[in-house]
């Protein structure tokens, strides 16, 4: 393999034994990903102090690093976000496409005195809930509720070029279309 796209577009997550077994196969050196920081008491700000979140390569990593672009969008949450920023703190990596969702956290019940996110169900009942943990990236920009800030920008798809996707087999993808461009720079 020489050159790599992994796109995590529209990914809600996964395990964080995914970080192991997926991610640092692709990381070759010993990097500072962000800090995190866990929910500690019924507070709003009750949380614990930044702790720094580094990824290692895995046994059977790749030896030398290879130009890769990570492509994600608002729809990639949780683990998706996570493999991104493990990925750009490598040599040779550029994220494409749209911020991501900025749910890092896992997410508790509390209450509404606590801040969090609501959620009406069927039923029409409230439920709230609080996010669990904060992650920063290695930069110390806050990722929660904002989301990861992609190296090269590219607009999220239009409700036309939606539907489109889903009708015409050859439908240009734009964001692609940026990440090959990108990756053929590198």
């Amino acid at each position: 393999m020489k050159k790599l796209i992994i796109d995590v577009r529209d990914n809600g997550g996964g395990d964080v034994i995914d970080m192991r077994d997926f991610v640092e196969r692709f990381i070759s050196k010993e990097a500072l990903v962000g800090y995190q920081r866990t929910k500690e008491g019924n507070g709003r700000f009750n949380y614990t102090p930044w702790v720094p979140m580094y990824v290692k390569p895995h046994p059977f990593a790749i030896p030398n690093p290879i130009p890769i672009v990570v492509l994600a969008d608002y729809g990639s949450v949780s683990m998706a976000e996570m493999t991104t920023m493990a990925l750009k703190s490598q040599e040779m990596v550029k994220f494409v496409g749209d911020y991501t969702h900025g749910g890092t956290a896992a997410l508790g019940p509390g209450d509404e005195l606590n801040g969090g996110a609501l959620n009406i169900t069927v039923a029409n009942r409230l439920k709230f809930y609080m996010p669990l943990m904060a992650t920063k990236d290695a930069s110390g920009k806050v990722i929660e509720g904002i989301g990861v800030e992609p190296d090269v920008y590219v607009a999220p798809p239009t409700q036309e070029e939606r539907q489109d996707m889903k009708v015409n087999a050859n439908h240009k993808d734009r964001a692609m279309e940026k990440a090959v461009e990108e990756l053929m720079k590198m």
